[in-house]
Formats: C-alpha cells, sequence, structure tokens
C-alpha cells in the first residue's frame, strides 16, 4: 500500500511544531494555532477564566450554597 503524500505532509508540518510538556490548554492551543488557525474560537473557549471570572462564579455557588443551607432543618446544617 502505498503511503498518502497528502497525509504524510500534514504529519511533518505538525511533527515541525514544538509541543511542550504542560497542562496549559491556552499554551498547546497555541501552538496548535500555528498550522492551524481556525481552532482559534475553541482554543478561546478553552483557556482558563480571567480572576474577575472566577470570583464572580465563587461569588454565586456561594449564595446558592447559603440560600440552600438556610432552607434546610437546624439539624441537618453544616
Amino acid at each position: 500500500m502505498t503511503p498518502d503524500p497528502e497525509l504524510i505532509a500534514e504529519t511533518k508540518a505538525w511533527n515541525s511544531v514544538a509541543f511542550r510538556k504542560t497542562h496549559s490548554l491556552e499554551e498547546l492551543g497555541e501552538a496548535c494555532l500555528q498550522l492551524e488557525p481556525a481552532l482559534r474560537p475553541l482554543v478561546d473557549r478553552a483557556e482558563a477564566p480571567s480572576v474577575e471570572e472566577a470570583q464572580e462564579a465563587s461569588a454565586i455557588a456561594r449564595e446558592v450554597y447559603d440560600a440552600i443551607t438556610i432552607r434546610l432543618p437546624a439539624k441537618a446544617r453544616p
């Protein structure tokens, strides 16, 4: 079976990008964008929330927790 020249070229292109071992989706995504800029919307969604977004999410979680806790019988409250 003859190797697909298009697949070989694509594989060589992806192998030319240096992917450092990391758990950072932002860093990995940025490396992928060198070869496939169309991934930008997905990479942008995968990035970690900003400090403000994290604080807002935490505040909402606290509000929900407090609203539920106050409705529990006294003996069941933490």
